[in-house]
């Protein structure tokens, strides 16, 4: 028993000494992806935040829609390698078993999901919306309470 919270504790210590390391490895993490036609370059932060956009002058010539989807496209795809560069550094860092690699792996999982199948996505999302002014379901109330319904 003592044994084993003496090496928790260790365990503990070896991964918060390497915390800098693994916030600097996140914060140089980039994802940048190109246009199919090579006129629009993204490029993104770890997180998927847009860091960089290029356009040329071609681009312009197929109109909005045709520039607004390709935009949106190349932005999604840069944070796709972004999010993957980050879960590398992060495995390789601290492994792959550690809890904020697999937290990081699931969160690009969703994330590809959502982008391969958006309406699967968006219905989920809606599902897990959580609207403050409606009760839990299940929980009562005011108006019932105050009818003096309550739960049993």
């Amino acid at each position: 028993m003592i044994d084993q919270i003496h090496d928790d504790v260790r365990a503990n210590d070896e991964r918060a000494a390497r915390m800098p390391a693994f916030t600097a490895a996140i914060g140089a993490v980039r994802g940048v992806a190109v246009s199919a036609a090579r006129d629009i370059r993204v490029e993104t932060d770890s997180t998927g935040h847009v860091t960089g956009i290029e356009i040329s002058e071609t681009a312009l010539t197929g109109g909005a829609r045709k520039l607004s989807r390709e935009i949106l496209q190349t932005i999604n795809a840069a944070e796709l390698v972004a999010k993957r560069k980050a879960v590398q550094s992060v495995a390789q860092l601290l492994g792959d078993d550690d809890p904020i690699t697999l937290q990081l792996g699931a969160e690009l999982s969703a994330r590809e999901a959502a982008l391969t199948n958006p309406a699967a996505a968006a219905s989920a999302a809606a599902a897990a919306t959580i609207d403050p002014t409606r009760p839990a379901p299940g929980t009562p109330s005011e108006t019932s309470i105050s009818r003096g319904e309550r739960k049993q």
